[in-house]
């Protein structure tokens, strides 16, 4: 059309060659010969007995071998060293008419090589020919093709390095495979998703439903498109498969999703669930049927009658190597109390000592007594902040070691001397003003690693929220 455009030429453009107004426009051109060349559609009568000699066609195979469709494709796939093009009368035939004339084209596999070495850079799809048209990238690796070519076929004899286009290409290079019979098609698809596609999508055609099953279910693809345009299909534009341009491949490939990707992927969800009306007769249900299989009356945890989790029931806590024992259970009440007495306290006289005289943790801080007037210091009293230096360095195998001058703010926080302690006449429950001692960090960082011994950073008072510093 654009060259008959150029030259002054009529140009009617339709849809189907064997409407009754396309012979009618032939009729009135008065025209001796009719070229019919490229198109798809078998030429009717009406059409045929138009102009006033006759009709000539044009095929691109020796005829009368490869008659029918596709003919450049099985060319390929036959591996044919050479093809011809042939022009002969049109009848009514499916490229039966007589024979003109025809000319031998010889099937030249540099282009072949051409397009690999131009597709495929050191393993990796170049990104030039990425969406380009057919005679772009053909020009680009140094041949010509008509700007009307749709795609490229190149047949490749296997799969994997010494046949570089077939790695993923994202453009119309397509790698063919001549294989006998559907299941060695089969194994070399799944060569092929192995290379260089595991999990991302595969395309089939076919009417056996034996076929198509076995595809279905053997291949590891995410996508698989059956009867339809692939690319089109994969990113659910022909499907009804979320429209996306983003496929994940799962784990199979290191993704975490198989989905196609959306804005759903994105969303963080918060829910809140609370327990079914069947809850509590189902959990004892499954205990008493864990206990049955495995041989334990009252496993621990099951809350069975003999479970040694249960109160008066429990075994007795083994002893811990240190003297942590966790943090202890306040409410923020008594926190808040605790803590303005504790730094409503006047400060005692700082005394001298060695890291090993200082008090175990376990030693309980005694109640703070009643202050009706507080003295408050001139200068005021700020949350101490621990000097706290690990002593740490390459090849440290074990926790950092902190160490903290003493009388410093927290002293004054500190458990009553050991000798206090066993005056008291009742064991009193440590409460949130008291600190944790040097030696009850070593501890907490020997058995948890170099984590902070306050606890995870979220929701810490010590975390900067806007920048995630810690100002402890």
């Amino acid at each position: 059309a654009p060259f008959a455009r150029e030259v002054g030429a009529p140009v009617l453009e339709v849809h189907n060659v064997n409407e009754p107004h396309v012979a009618e426009a032939v009729r009135e051109g008065s025209l001796d010969w009719l070229f019919v060349i490229g198109w798809s559609q078998i030429v009717r009568a009406g059409v045929l007995a138009a102009p006033r000699v006759g009709c000539i066609g044009a095929h691109p195979t020796p005829l009368p071998i490869g008659r029918g469709r596709a003919p450049i494709p099985w060319a390929i796939l036959k591996g044919l060293e050479e093809t011809a093009v042939s022009f002969f009368i049109l009848d009514e035939g499916v490229d039966s008419g007589p024979l003109l004339e025809q000319v031998w084209i010889p099937i030249d596999e540099r282009e072949t090589a051409l397009l690999a070495a131009h597709c495929n850079k050191g393993g990796m799809m170049n990104a030039d020919v990425v969406g380009q048209d057919p005679w772009k990238i053909a020009r680009g690796a140094g041949f010509q093709v008509p700007e009307h070519t749709s795609v490229l076929l190149a047949r490749q004899g296997g799969v994997g390095r010494e046949w570089p286009l077939t790695i993923e290409i994202l453009c119309p290079v397509l790698s063919v495979h001549v294989v006998d019979g559907w299941r060695e098609g089969c194994d070399v698809c799944m060569q092929t998703l192995k290379f260089g596609g595991l999990g991302h999508t595969l395309g089939i055609h076919a009417n056996d439903q034996a076929v198509l099953d076995a595809f279905f279910m053997e291949k590891p693809a995410s996508r698989i498109i059956a009867n339809g345009p692939t690319s089109q299909g994969a990113v659910g534009y022909s499907t009804n498969l979320d429209p996306s341009v983003s496929l994940g491949c799962g784990p199979q490939a290191g993704n975490i999703s198989s989905d196609n990707i959306t804005a759903r992927h994105l969303l963080n969800i918060k829910r809140v669930a609370f327990p079914r009306a069947d809850w509590t007769e189902s959990e004892v249900a499954d205990h008493a049927r864990a206990a049955a299989l495995g041989g334990d009356r009252a496993p621990r945890g099951s809350g069975l009658p003999g479970d040694p989790a249960l109160r008066g029931g429990a075994a007795e806590r083994p002893a811990s190597s240190g003297a942590w024992t966790g943090n202890p259970s306040v409410s923020p009440t008594e926190f808040r109390s605790a803590s303005r007495s504790a730094q409503l306290a006047p400060a005692p006289k700082p005394q001298p000592q060695s890291l090993s005289q200082r008090a175990p943790s376990v030693a309980p801080a005694p109640t703070p007594a009643p202050v009706a007037k507080p003295s408050i210091p001139s200068q005021p009293v700020r949350p101490a902040t621990p000097a706290m230096q690990p002593k740490v360095g390459p090849g440290t195998k074990s926790a950092p070691i902190f160490t903290r001058a003493s009388g410093s703010a927290t002293d004054r926080l500190r458990p009553a001397s050991p000798s206090r302690q066993q005056s008291s006449p009742e064991r009193q429950r440590p409460t949130a003003a008291a600190p944790l001692s040097t030696t009850d960090i070593q501890h907490i960082l020997t058995h948890a690693g170099s984590g902070c011994p306050l606890g995870p950073c979220q929701g810490c008072p010590h975390q900067e929220v806007t920048t995630g510093a810690c100002t402890a």
